[in-house]
Formats: structure tokens, sequence, C-alpha cells
């Protein structure tokens, strides 16, 4: 899904300022009306106003989306923007932090900070933004915003894995006789996210492996290359529907067959998640799909009233 974090950041109309003041006064006086509309900014968004959102722009603002590197110029097209995130996603609210603001002069400033988005039922979405203003009419306008992605700890992180932030943590799958964990986590820079599983049938283990996912630009898609403790190797292509993750795999057997099956993922919350097989083939053998069974974030199962 594509993500929001765009448009949200702070500023809006400063109050009039008197011109008898000071200079220090002035700016002093400049500085704080900006932060003074941060709130006022914060609040429209809030309560989904894009009238009073766009009373925070210039008429030839623009603004440069850091996923798509797409454009968009003038304060008509980024309230369209507005209405429709407003439209796709319901309840989101926006905090924002002020690190800087720099008063260049009586019509120009410069603020940066940082901003966050909270969607019901999704992560929270982080961003770095930049902010020039000029002053229309007494009133401090933005008119170019640029923004880039964050991830807790205010690390960059590959916009692309962020879909699958959910991912990370450990996970377990129990049956009677087979239990499953898997691991994942963020590693090299932040640009791609390393599984681990083990697989123990009836209390001993058969099998372990190991996957790197990441971006791969020649197929414009999340990959995931995998590796297990028999010697098997494999690479999938992830592509989203929905809630639900399907991961098109073709690997080689230690003996040297070509296998290949369809994994899917399907999130049912920040917790849990279904994952079954279809599609399995061994050399053109069709074998039996596996029924998707029901993925368990391990922190839950060990806080959980059965285990306190």
């Amino acid at each position: 899904m594509k993500r929001y974090t765009s448009l949200l950041f702070t500023a809006g109309p400063a109050l009039l300022i008197l011109f008898s003041c000071r200079p220090g006064d002035q700016k002093n006086k400049d500085e704080a009306a900006i932060k003074e509309n941060t709130a006022s900014y914060v609040q429209a968004f809030t309560q989904k106003n894009p009238e009073a959102l766009g009373k925070h722009f210039s008429q030839d603002a623009t603004y440069i989306n850091p996923e798509s590197g797409h454009r968009i110029v003038g304060k008509e097209a980024i309230l369209q923007e507005f209405n429709r995130m407003f439209s796709e996603f319901d309840g989101a609210q926006l905090q924002v932090t002020i690190d800087s603001i720099q008063i260049h002069d009586d019509s120009h400033a410069l603020e940066k900070g940082t901003a966050r988005v909270i969607i019901p039922g999704q992560l929270p979405s982080d961003s770095r933004f930049s902010a020039q203003y000029v002053k229309e009419n007494g009133t401090w306008v933005m008119q170019n915003v640029t923004e880039s992605d964050l991830r807790p700890g205010g690390m960059n992180i590959n916009d692309n894995l962020l879909q699958l932030e959910w991912l990370i943590g450990t996970w377990t799958d129990q049956t009677e006789d087979i239990a499953i964990e898997s691991h994942f986590e963020r590693t090299l820079n932040e640009h791609f996210i390393k599984g681990t599983f083990s697989l123990d049938y009836k209390g001993k283990n058969e099998l372990k492996g190991e996957q790197i996912i990441g971006w791969n630009p020649n197929k414009n898609a999340i990959t995931s290359w995998i590796f297990d403790s028999d010697g098997g190797i494999g690479e999938g292509t992830w592509i989203k529907e929905g809630n639900k993750w399907i991961v098109t795999v073709r690997g080689i057997l230690p003996e040297g067959q070509a296998s290949s099956s369809i994994h899917h993922y399907t999130l049912i919350d920040d917790n849990t998640y279904k994952f079954g097989i279809t599609g399995r083939e061994i050399d053109g053998i069709i074998l039996p799909d596996l029924e998707e069974t029901s993925v368990i974030r391990k922190k839950n199962i060990e806080k959980g009233p059965d285990n306190e």
C-alpha cells in the first residue's frame, strides 16, 4: 500500500507582524508564529479539513514524494492529494516535532523536523521534512516541501520493505508433532530483512534455513533468496493482494531437482498471519497442497494466560 507520509508536516498562516518591532523581536515573533501554526496544521489534519490545510500553502507550492519522485505542483493539486488520502484512511492522526526554524530574512524561512502519521490498524509512519516558507501578505506559507522516510530510531529504511514491517519479530507455528519457529530482523543498513527458521518433528530438529528479503530493481518487486540446511536453494517473488502476500518460489533441491511452489501469507492482525502452500511441484510432479495454519507472534504466546 502506498504510504501517505507525504503532505503531513507543519506550518500555516503566521500572525500579522508589527512593523515597529525591533529586528530581534521580529525574528522571535516569526518563529513563534510558525510554531503556533504547526499546531493549527495538526488540528486541521485531524479534523480532515482540506480547506484549512490549504491555507498553509502558497499558490505555487511544490511537494516531492520521496517514494515515487513525483513532483506535485500547486495548491490545488496538493489539496487533491489530501482529499484522496482522507477518503482512503479513516481516523488518521498526525504528530509533529520541530527540530529547527531558520528565519533568513523578512519573507523567507526554513523549518525542519519530523512527523508521525498514525493510522488505526497499521504501524506508525515516520518522516523527516524540510519546508521552505515565504511570507505572503504578512502570512507565512509553505512554498516547497521535501521529505524522507524514517524508521523508529531515526534511521532511513528501504521504502519498499516498509510493506513487510509487520513481519519483523519472532513467530511460531505448532501442531501435535511439528513445531516451526521463524525470526525476522532488519539488516545491512536497513536495505534487507533477514529471516531464519527451524523445523522440529516430535522434538527433534529436522531442518533449518535462512532467507534474505530485499527489493529487486530488475524485477521491480520484493524478492527473497532462500537457503536450507539440506543444501536446497530458492528464490521467491512477492506480490501483495489486499491483506495477502503471494510468493512464487522456484528452487533447486540438493539432488538437483527443480522445485516450485506458491506461498500464501494472509495477515490477520498485528500478531497473527495464516500460512499455506499451493502449486507444489518437483521436476514436474505435482504434490498435495499444504493447508493454511495460523502463525502467532511468539511474545504473545509467552505472555498468554496459559504461560503466566
